[in-house]
């Protein structure tokens, strides 16, 4: 499932005409951290972040907040949480809200592969191949084991 949507964004995301955001968030819960210890990170052109909770209402929040920020069409986010550095250190990616992190969010800049779906059906039909092969050797095991079984008794 994970495969199919990732390849559904990918064909959204390579056609000229559609808007889009995506929004790649990190392992979502009704319970992460969320107090002054945390902060929330978010990172363009689906950056690769270090994966972390973050609650469900925070996911839902950026993707309202997405909509009041046309910088933020055509673009990949990537949405985790981390812990809190100290205020003066605190990097231009980790805020408390989504806010100022929308404000610098780019369009990609990645190219995205055209091919996914057909990568992913294919891999699937080796798989299934590979699982029948499997059975009709399993089966054949089982019916000489069977065959066996009944010819010695006799």
């Amino acid at each position: 499932a994970a495969a199919a949507a990732a390849a559904a964004a990918v064909a959204v995301a390579s056609a000229d005409s559609i808007d889009y955001t995506i929004v790649r968030p990190g392992i979502m819960s009704e319970e992460g951290p969320k107090d002054d210890n945390y902060s929330l990170v978010l990172g363009d052109d689906g950056a690769d972040l270090k994966v972390a909770a973050i609650q469900y209402a925070d996911v839902a929040t950026l993707c309202i907040d997405c909509l009041d920020y046309p910088n933020a069409a055509r673009s990949t986010l990537t949405v985790m949480t981390e812990p809190r550095q100290g205020e003066a250190e605190q990097p231009s990616t980790q805020k408390s809200s989504f806010a100022t992190l929308l404000q610098t969010v780019q369009a990609d800049r990645r190219t995205f592969p055209t091919d996914m779906l057909q990568q992913h059906q294919q891999a699937v039909r080796k798989t299934l191949a590979g699982l029948g092969v499997v059975s009709v050797l399993f089966l054949s095991v089982v019916v000489r084991f069977v065959m066996m079984s009944f010819f010695a008794g006799a």
